[in-house]
C-alpha cells in the first residue's frame, strides 16, 4: 500500500496561537410555527472534563428527530488573520480561506458538509460563521461535527509561495470533533433501534478489554426492538426527566448488566481507584456511576436497588 505525505503546510499550534483563533461552542436550534427554539447541549455523562461528547436536551420537550428539523451553528473568531496568509503562514496572499462544519452520521451511513463564512488576506472581519440544517427524519443516534478551515479559492501563488497548498478544498486545518447524542439517554450510553422478531431490549457487549475500549456503541449498546409491541411505551425523549417508568427499568437492568460482566473480570476496587484505566473507557464510566451514586456492588440484588436510586436522583422522582 502507498503512503501520502502531505508536504503543504497546515494550521500550527504555533500559526494558531498567532491569530488567536476562538471557538464558540455549537448551537442548536429548531424551528416551531415560523419562531426559532434553542436546545441545550449537555455533557454526556463521563465527559465533563472535555465536552466532546454531548447530548441534546430540549427544556420544552417538543423537539423530535423525526418531527423537526435541526439547525446547527457555530461562529469563529480570529484577532489576526494576517498569520495565515503568505510564505510563512497556509494560504497564498492572494487565496481565499473558507469554514465549514464536517459532519457524519455512521447509523444513517450518510455525510455532509456545511459552509460557512470565507475571507482573505484584506479582509478587515474577525467573526466568521458557520450553519447548516438538517431535514426531520435525517438523523439516527448521533452524530459527529469537525470544524475545518480549507483553501475556498485558489490564487496566484508568488515566487515564494510555491511550498503553499493552491487546490480548492485542501483542508488547512481540523480542530476539535464533537459527538452529539441526539436522543437525550445518550448522556448514560448508546442506544440503537432495530426492528426484529424478538424481545423489546437487549444489550449488546463487544469489548475485547473494558479498560480500554471506549463507551460507545462500537463495544456496548442497547438495542430497542421497533417492532415489539411494548415499544411505544419506551419514551426516551430528549427531556431526561421525562423517561417513561418502562425506559428507566431498561436503563437500570442494562447498567446491572454492563456492572456485572465489567466486574467478573475487573476487580471493582481496581476501577474505583482508576489503575490503569483509559480515559473515556468502559470502566471510566463503571467507576464514574459507582462513585458518584454510591451504587452498591456488593451482592446483585444491593446493585439492582442501588442503581435505581441513583436514576431517581440523576433523573428525578422517586425516594433519594
Amino acid at each position: 500500500m502507498k503512503a501520502i505525505i502531505n508536504l503543504n503546510p497546515v494550521l500550527t499550534e504555533e500559526i494558531k496561537l498567532k491569530s488567536a483563533i476562538q471557538f464558540i461552542d455549537y448551537g442548536f436550534e429548531y424551528d416551531e410555527y415560523g419562531i426559532r427554539r434553542s436546545i441545550s447541549a449537555e455533557p454526556v455523562t463521563g465527559f465533563e472534563h472535555t465536552g466532546s461528547k454531548l447530548a441534546l436536551q430540549d427544556e420544552r420537550g417538543v423537539w423530535n428527530e423525526k418531527t423537526h428539523s435541526l439547525i446547527v451553528s457555530r461562529s469563529i473568531i480570529l484577532q489576526k488573520t494576517d498569520h495565515l496568509f503568505g510564505s510563512n503562514g497556509v494560504a497564498g496572499l492572494n487565496a481565499e480561506i473558507g469554514t465549514a462544519i464536517v459532519w457524519k452520521s455512521k447509523s444513517s451511513n450518510q455525510r455532509g458538509i456545511f459552509v460557512g463564512d470565507s475571507f482573505d488576506s484584506n479582509s478587515s472581519k474577525r467573526q466568521f460563521n458557520i450553519s447548516g440544517e438538517f431535514l426531520r427524519g435525517s438523523l439516527r443516534d448521533k452524530i459527529e461535527l469537525s470544524t475545518i478551515m480549507y483553501i475556498k479559492s485558489p490564487g496566484s501563488l508568488l515566487p515564494d509561495e510555491n511550498h503553499l497548498a493552491n487546490n480548492a478544498g485542501f483542508i488547512i486545518g481540523e480542530f476539535d470533533t464533537t459527538t452529539i447524542h441526539i436522543k437525550g439517554t445518550g448522556s448514560f450510553f448508546p442506544i440503537s433501534t432495530i426492528s426484529e422478531d424478538g424481545p423489546l431490549w437487549r444489550v449488546e457487549i463487544n469489548w475485547d478489554d473494558p479498560t480500554l475500549d471506549l463507551f460507545e456503541e462500537q463495544y456496548v449498546k442497547i438495542l430497542l426492538n421497533e417492532r415489539h409491541p411494548d415499544y411505544k411505551h419506551l419514551d426516551f425523549s430528549n427531556n431526561l426527566t421525562k423517561l417513561s417508568p418502562l425506559m428507566r427499568e431498561v436503563l437500570a437492568s442494562s447498567l446491572q448488566i454492563i456492572i456485572q460482566n465489567v466486574t467478573r473480570t475487573i476487580d471493582v476496587q481496581s476501577i474505583l481507584s482508576g489503575t490503569n484505566i483509559a480515559s473515556g473507557s468502559i470502566c471510566q464510566v463503571v467507576q464514574y456511576f459507582i462513585q458518584t451514586f454510591e451504587w452498591n456492588t456488593s451482592s446483585p440484588e444491593e446493585l439492582a436497588s442501588s442503581i435505581r436510586k441513583g436514576l431517581d436522583k440523576l433523573l428525578g422522582g422517586g425516594t433519594v
